[in-house]
């Protein structure tokens, strides 16, 4: 019982004391904290883990996770190159270490070296140290955050707009432009409406209308006299005249003269209504003369 417990310590210790000197970690002298540094590693020997971290140690205290899950690949590669930020100026060693924090086991060391602070026009801050107390340590460095600039599309605008005189333009210009796309829908509407009013009346100078048309005339109007209806189509009768061959004078003049003269003017369907300039009596057929029906 007391041997088989030996045996794992001594194979415990064996395994520890190979990984302590399995990788060999070199870092360049004088390191500007806040910035990327290219830390080396090489193989020691065959016994080598597949997969490493690196941790910082200030006065032989672990104060936070420089860079995690280092994977070496295959069994021939025996080095590479790894970018570290260190987080602060100081003192300050890297380990190298497999498992997981606060269990983990050292399979390498590097020197010692004196960590300078950055320029004071560099840009960039370092994260606070972390203690040893609090958690698992982190030891990030992160660039400031600096303003982005306007932009000249941002300025040109400002600019123009800061400028009374360049303003008072633009104003006009957009004025001047409204009223002229008001002028033009007037003109429009005025074009159209007048265009509507041409139709109209076009179509009501073709369109038929029956009070346009030559009306009867009412027989109350010539007691005795007869009178030819044209609207309704009727023929028109034949006229007697009594007419006196000798005198040379119509035997029914006196009984004309007599009868109401009563002008009769046909109505034009394309203008106003002429003004009377003739004047035809109406005749009675008993007053024509043989003569005269025997020449017509």
């Amino acid at each position: 019982m007391i041997s088989a417990s030996f045996i794992q310590v001594f194979f415990l210790a064996f395994t520890l004391f190979s990984y302590t000197t399995a990788l060999d970690i070199s870092v360049p002298s004088s390191p500007v904290s806040g910035v990327p540094t290219t830390v080396s590693w090489t193989s020691v020997d065959d016994s080598d883990p597949a997969m490493f971290d690196l941790r910082f140690v200030v006065d032989n205290e672990d104060v936070g996770l420089a860079i995690a899950n280092v994977d070496i690949g295959d069994k021939d590669n025996t080095s590479g190159t790894v970018n570290v930020t260190f987080p602060d100026a100081g003192p300050c060693v890297l380990i190298a270490v497999t498992g997981s924090w606060p269990d983990y086991v050292q399979v390498g060391k590097s020197n010692q070296v004196a960590v300078v602070q950055p320029p004071t026009n560099s840009g960039a801050t370092s994260t606070p140290t972390p203690t040893a107390s609090s958690g698992h340590p982190q030891g990030t460095a992160s660039p400031t955050s600096t303003s982005s600039p306007i932009s000249a599309t941002e300025s040109r605008s400002g600019s123009i707009l800061d400028n009374p005189i360049k303003r008072a333009v633009i104003i006009a210009v957009s004025t001047l432009a409204v009223l002229f796309l008001l002028l033009l829908t007037a003109i429009v509407a005025f074009a159209l409406h007048r265009r509507k009013l041409k139709e109209a009346e076009d179509r009501k100078r073709w369109t038929f209308h029956q009070d346009l048309m030559v009306q009867q005339r009412d027989n109350s109007m010539t007691p005795g006299s007869s009178v030819i209806n044209i609207s309704r189509g009727e023929a028109t009768p034949r006229v007697e005249l009594d007419f006196d061959l000798e005198h040379g004078v119509d035997a029914g003049q006196e009984q004309r003269r007599e009868l109401p003269t009563v002008p009769f003017v046909m109505r034009s369907p394309k203008g106003p209504r002429p003004k009377p300039t003739m004047q035809y009596p109406f005749v009675s057929a008993g007053n024509a003369g043989p003569d005269l029906e025997r020449g017509g």
